[in-house]
């Protein structure tokens, strides 16, 4: 059981913009449609949009979210991480 509520992901209604298109992209794995799906549900419900966050939200290890968003910036050419030169840490990116 995930520690994080999201919603159902079997429901479209639940999808927002820009990451729908990501789950209809048959060129990614359904781990990276799922990490995008949840990423945006954690935007839409206002809470913390980290690795660990996404983790609580999908039970996927932290080092598989890492994966699926390497492969969704690769594939579609998309920044969701920033490098902090301060803290010398990546954080994602709001949406």
């Amino acid at each position: 059981m995930p520690k994080i509520d999201i919603g159902d992901i079997e429901r479209l209604r639940d999808m927002r913009y820009p990451y729908v298109d990501l789950y209809y992209d048959e060129g990614l794995s359904f781990e990276a449609r799922f990490v995008a799906w949840a990423m945006q549900r954690l935007v839409d419900l206002d809470l913390p949009l980290t690795i660990s966050t996404i983790s609580d939200a999908t039970e996927l290890e932290p080092f598989v979210i890492k994966q699926k968003i390497d492969e969704i910036e690769k594939l579609w050419n998309w920044k969701l991480r920033e490098f902090d030169e301060k803290a010398g840490k990546y954080y994602l990116i709001r949406q």
